[in-house]
Formats: structure tokens, sequence, C-alpha cells
């Protein structure tokens, strides 16, 4: 399984010089998509860990 960042690396390399411009910003929102998925997993791994150090406190 490609991730997302591979996916826009061969976006890249498989263009042509006239399409460069719409291929960087189809790769620049591959990129971000990546971002924001990593963000939404570390957001819900501190979640869980919050959760989890409040029950044993309690």
């Amino acid at each position: 399984m490609k991730t997302t960042l591979e996916k826009a690396k061969e976006l890249l390399e498989s263009q042509s010089a006239k399409s460069i411009e719409k291929t960087i910003d189809r790769a620049i929102g591959l990129a971000l998509v990546s971002l924001a998925e990593e963000v939404a997993r570390v957001a819900t791994a501190l979640e869980i860990s919050v959760s989890k150090h409040k029950k044993e406190t309690e």
C-alpha cells in the first residue's frame, strides 16, 4: 500500500511540463491530506492518553 506522499511523487513524475502547475497543486493537496490524517491520528492518541490518565487518577 502506497502512502499519500508516494502517490504525490508518482503523480509529479508522470506529468508533462505543460501540466506541471496543476500537478503541483494536486501534489500539495495530497500532502495536506496526509498531514491532516497524521494530525488526526496524533489527536486521537492524545485524547485516549488523557482519558486513560483521568481514569487512573480518579
